[in-house]
């Protein structure tokens, strides 16, 4: 199988190459090519078959032609790109949005249209599968992110639209992060999430949430959103004072 990861260099990117890397080839995006490097190195130790680097910063736009092979397309796509997480409503770098929309929407969607268009005019029925690494918080309404949530709702809805109207073509899974997971450093919760996304992609999932703390909330913020936000809010002071 041919994959293609976004993000590669960040903490869930770099879980997935060690998690997808045996027996399968690899395209690797990020902006960060001396990370890539390494990431490559290691996945050829896993076994990697083939593996492809490229240095790109989603932040830009992008020419899918120059990314894609000709005929060298992947059958996996597992979007793990992010220019937003961290940050509150507040906090967002202002005059920054063509960036952002570029990294959390134009980016990844470009690729995909690129490629089902390609399908369609070479009559290639086989699908593009998509990852596609959500937040809990497109389902409930929290305090300071709505910025984030709405253009990961936004990317989200747009997929779903895809995969309706080009069935035949593309399919994607909403991976839905409900616990903290360090951007940065891989740790525990990096790798489980690889593992559950390899799993969902076996048993032909359309959706999971991943983290039991991003299950309650949405089933406390179902009973009561007032409730929910006030328990989100009270959290992320208790996780600011530890610091």
């Amino acid at each position: 199988m041919r994959i293609l990861v976004l993000g590669a260099t960040s903490s869930i990117g770099t879980s997935i190459v060690k998690k997808f890397a045996k027996e399968n080839e690899l395209i690797l995006i990020s902006s960060k090519y001396e990370k890539l490097n390494k990431i490559k190195k290691n996945a050829l130790e896993l076994g990697c078959k083939n593996i492809k680097l490229i240095e790109i910063d989603l932040g830009r736009p992008i020419d899918p032609k120059k990314i894609f092979e000709k005929s060298l397309y992947p059958d996996l796509i597992i979007n793990a790109a992010c220019s937003l997480s961290k940050f509150k409503d507040f906090d967002v770098a202002p005059f920054n949005y063509k960036s952002h929309t570029s990294v959390n929407l134009n980016g990844p969607l470009c690729l995909v249209e690129y490629l089902i268009e390609t399908k369609m005019n070479q009559g290639d029925t086989k699908k593009i599968n998509y990852i596609f690494i959500n937040t809990i918080l497109t389902k409930i309404k929290s305090p300071d992110y709505i910025i984030y949530s709405s253009f990961k709702l936004l990317h989200q809805e747009y997929l779903n639209t895809l995969s309706i109207k080009y069935q035949d073509y593309f399919n994607f899974i909403n991976v839905i992060i409900g616990t903290q997971i360090d951007r940065k450093s891989e740790s525990k919760n990096s790798t489980k999430l690889a593992n559950r996304i390899e799993s969902a992609i076996k048993k032909d999932e359309n959706e999971f949430i991943f983290g039991i703390k991003g299950k309650i909330i949405l089933f406390i913020y179902n009973i009561s959103p007032v409730l929910s936000k006030i328990l989100i809010t009270l959290r992320r002071l208790i996780i600011k004072t530890n610091k």
